[in-house]
């Protein structure tokens, strides 16, 4: 870790953007003419660099110095294109300060200390069990990490050359631009300001992405390039921008699998279009995604992994697994809060679908790219909406641009946009709310970090304590979704999200315990709340009969517990 991430991790990642737009401008000339280039060069080149990881760790060389060789080795094939970034100008509407400023707001806890759910479950967890490897070896309980991760292989550059939070800022820096291809898409519709709307709404939706280290705003991100490139391919009647739209696109659908939709949606919306070049637009869609899909059928003999087990014999997923896991996305993973039974929560999806579907009369005057984006936004999101309910973060590609273009039906925006423009400064202040209390990590070096890690996360000191009291071949079952700071391989026993333990017969848990040659298990000794959702919730309950019956208690702080297993 280098000290103070405030000021060296922008560093990294200014060269990282820096790489990638001459990298995008080595793949695509897009003529120096087109207002566009820069953020379509950046989307191309963001989305090609993640194939270095990737490339490099399904041959077993995911190690910092083969990193540092193949990204010298793709500097040295741009280096005719790596001219200076844009010359920025600065705005004058109120809404795109009030972006800016609530920006530099989230800019100080962007480069805090991984603290996040998901950054911890497996978003850098993945990376760093693969990095300690240098393969993209199975991990049996973290699901996700079987089918594409465009935006997680990204993360594998700084966080193998530079810092976890250099990680986390990167994602900062993909909204960011994410504000600037949505402005850019509202300028291209002939409405700057519809595109700051739309920012607007991005920096409302996913406020708390920005300090995050997920992947959606570089989803969004990808999904704004491609519906960018769209649109100046459809008014400039453009071939290359065209196939463009489709690789980005693409690019978009190996981060997040909901948005390979968006591919075939743009290619129905593209109008009279010969033969060849449909399937070479399909081909350029599915290409970015494809390497993933065969190392998932390697890996768990299931190119589509985790669903179709009944037509693929798929490794550690039990039968009825795959119904657990979709009733689970589609109707229990969105509005925790509800306790709305399963014919409740399938109204509220299917009431939500059929208005994404007749929402779209609301641009039946519009022009005719407004219809066709517009169809197109609504096709990806009610899909969406079918695959995983109304979960937020699944919403975010979709919802801002959606915004934008239903901004542009509007007659009068001067009082929205001050509404939003107060509404993104009141976002703002409550991020910089939460800076104090991070700011010794964020400017402190070893130790402040390790005192803000053990004061933010409960489960930190025991494993902190794994680290330094076992050994390197150790195997911690963990019943916990955050084992990122555990130096040791890790078992996530979730009931819905995993098969590798199963944990419906207490019989079948242990003999996957010993199985996966655990060794040490860390588990609340404080009861939890019985389940909700299926009867298979018995994690906590297994785990602490096995503590019982066969386990040492080794460790116990914030009632957490540390057993090593006989």
């Amino acid at each position: 870790m280098l000290p103070c991430p405030l000021l060296t991790d922008p560093l990294f990642v200014s060269a990282l953007l820096w790489l990638a737009l001459a990298l995008g401008r080595r793949l695509v000339r897009l003529g120096k003419g087109l207002s566009a280039e820069p953020i379509l060069a950046l989307a191309l080149g963001l989305g090609a660099l993640p194939y270095v990881f990737f490339g490099l760790g399904a041959v077993g060389l995911a190690r910092p110095l083969a990193l540092v060789v193949g990204l010298l080795a793709l500097a040295l094939w741009a280096r005719r294109d790596f001219l200076p970034f844009p010359k920025i100008s600065l705005p004058r509407e109120p809404l795109a300060w009030a972006l800016g400023v609530t920006l530099v707001c989230y800019l100080p806890l962007a480069a805090a200390p991984v603290t996040d759910h998901d950054g911890q479950f497996y978003h850098l967890t993945a990376l760093k069990r693969w990095l300690g490897t240098g393969r993209l070896d199975y991990l049996p309980t973290l699901t996700m990490t079987q089918w594409p991760m465009g935006v997680d292989m990204l993360f594998g550059l700084p966080l193998a050359l530079w810092s976890d939070t250099a990680a986390k800022l990167l994602h900062f820096a993909l909204g960011a631009l994410t504000l600037v291809a949505l402005t850019t898409l509202g300028t291209a519709l002939g409405n700057r300001t519809a595109g700051l709307l739309g920012g607007a709404a991005l920096v409302l939706l996913a406020r708390g992405e920005f300090c995050s280290a997920y992947i959606d705003l570089g989803v969004a991100f990808q999904v704004s390039a491609a519906l960018l490139a769209f649109t100046l391919a459809l008014q400039r009647d453009n071939r290359q921008l065209w196939l463009l739209a489709a690789l980005l696109s693409g690019f978009a659908g190996s981060c997040k699998l909901t948005m390979l939709a968006l591919g075939p949606s743009l290619l129905l919306a593209s109008g009279t279009r010969t033969g060849r070049d449909r399937v070479l637009f399909l081909a350029l869609v599915l290409a970015p995604a494809l390497p993933y899909f065969i190392r998932a059928a390697l890996l768990t003999g299931n190119p589509l992994y985790p669903t179709l087990a009944h037509v693929f014999p798929t490794r550690d997923w039990p039968s009825g697994q795959s119904e657990i896991f979709m009733a689970f996305n589609q109707l229990y993973n969105w509005g925790s809060s509800q306790s709305w039974d399963a014919t409740t929560r399938q109204g509220i999806r299917g009431v939500l679908i059929a208005l994404t579907l007749l929402s779209f009369g609301l641009w039946r005057s519009a022009s005719v790219v407004e219809r066709r984006l517009a169809g197109s936004v609504l096709g990806v999101l009610a899909l969406t909406l079918w695959l995983v309910g109304p979960y937020p973060r699944y919403l975010i590609p979709s919802l801002p641009v959606l915004a934008l273009l239903a901004v542009l039906r509007l007659q009068h925006v001067r009082p929205l946009a001050a509404v939003a423009a107060l509404l993104a400064l009141l976002v703002g202040a409550q991020a910089l709310r939460d800076v104090p209390r991070a700011l010794p990590a964020i400017i402190g070096g070893r130790e402040e970090r390790e005192r803000f890690l053990r004061r933010e996360l409960p489960l930190y000191p025991a494993l902190a304590w794994i680290n330094q009291n076992t050994a390197p071949t150790a195997r911690i079952l963990l019943v916990a979704d955050t084992a990122y700071y555990c130096d040791r391989p890790c078992w996530l026993p979730h009931p819905y999200l995993q098969g590798a333990i199963r944990l419906v017969r207490y019989e079948d848990f242990v003999s996957d315990v010993r199985k996966a040659g655990i060794t040490h298990l860390v588990v609340g000794s404080a009861p939890q709340p019985a389940p909700s959702l299926f009867p298979t919730e018995n994690q906590v309950r297994f785990s602490q009969r096995l503590a019982q019956e066969r386990g040492t208690r080794v460790f116990q702080a914030n009632q957490v517990e540390v057993w090593e297993l006989r």
